[in-house]
Order: structure tokens, then C-alpha cells, then sequence
């Protein structure tokens, strides 16, 4: 059978703090493994803040792209729509006049808690084109759904299959030198 087992949810009172900034960091990895890209954005909001928490990792030798002026209307849009955003190259459809030093490849997703509300968003992000391809989205959006902003819950295995292994290059075993 190829069922997916829904994540047990623990239903313990939320207590904010360390969780939200825990879970955000988590799903920064996650997210940048997933994708490959260098710069990743989460936005969340714990069960009892007004204002989202912004979590923005950026790893690469690049200094980070101009703050895209456009990061928030694309967050916006997501936590108003609920709907993901994937754009493999988002100068071909310019949102902004510069061009140099800005990001290219950017895909976003809604974050959404286990009473499906949408508590925040997710953004991978990229100097380069990202390919972002159906394997890739499927498992992004799965990462955004059953974000766990209170006490650890058990982490979701919904991208467990979408993962694959790299193959490690087989050792040759060195020959002693001969006397």
C-alpha cells in the first residue's frame, strides 16, 4: 500500500518562544536541502503573536541579493491566497527594474498549522534560474503543511519518499606497496 500516515498531533497547550524560532530553522533546512538554492525565507507566526517572526538564511560566497523589494508582496499574496508561487526565472517576468545581483529562481508556499490555517510562508530563493520541478513543488508544499508552531510534535514523513539518497562512489581499497 502506498497510504500516507498523518503525523500523530500532539494537542498539549502551545507555548511559543524557542518552538516557533525552532521550527522555522528546521524548516529552513529542509527546504534548502529539498531545492538546492542558497537563500531560503520563513515567515511565521506562533498561535498567539500579531506579528510574523522572519527567518532569512542565505549561504553562499555572493553577498545577498538587494533586499528583493518584491519578498513581501510575494508573501502577501501567498498568505492571502494560500496558493504556492514558482517561478524558475523570475527576470524573464520582471518584478523589479534591477536586474543585476537579484534574485532569479524563487518558489514560496504556505505554512499551515495542523487546524489548517495558514500561519505563515516559505520561500526559497536563488541568484540562478531554479528548475523548480513536480517532485520539487509536491515536497515543498508538503514541508508547508501540519507546521507544528507549538511543543515538538513528531516531524511529518511526507518527504521521505520524495528524497533520494546520493550514491557514494564506490572506496577502492589502496594496495600495499609491494617490498
Amino acid at each position: 500500500g502506498r497510504g500516507t500516515r498523518k503525523p500523530a498531533v500532539d494537542r498539549a497547550p502551545a507555548e511559543t518562544g524557542a518552538d516557533v524560532d525552532e521550527t522555522m530553522a528546521e524548516l529552513s533546512d529542509k527546504a534548502r536541502r529539498l531545492c538546492g538554492t542558497a537563500g531560503v525565507a520563513v515567515y511565521l507566526r506562533g498561535p498567539d503573536e500579531a506579528q510574523f517572526r522572519t527567518a532569512v538564511t542565505w549561504l553562499s560566497e555572493t553577498p545577498v541579493p538587494h533586499s528583493p523589494d518584491f519578498l513581501p508582496s510575494v508573501f502577501d499574496a501567498v498568505l492571502a491566497t494560500g496558493e504556492s508561487f514558482f517561478r524558475t526565472d523570475v527576470t524573464m517576468q520582471p518584478l523589479s527594474r534591477v536586474t543585476t545581483g537579484v534574485v532569479r529562481g524563487l518558489g514560496a508556499v504556505p505554512l499551515v498549522d495542523a487546524h489548517v490555517q495558514t500561519v505563515g510562508a516559505m520561500c526559497v530563493f536563488d541568484l540562478t534560474p531554479v528548475a523548480f520541478g513536480s517532485a520539487i513543488t509536491d515536497a515543498l508544499k508538503a514541508l508547508g503543511r501540519g507546521v507544528s508552531v507549538g511543543p515538538a510534535a513528531e516531524p511529518a514523513a511526507a518527504t521521505a519518499g520524495t528524497l533520494s539518497p546520493v550514491p557514494k562512489p564506490a572506496e577502492h581499497a589502496a594496495q600495499p606497496p609491494s617490498p
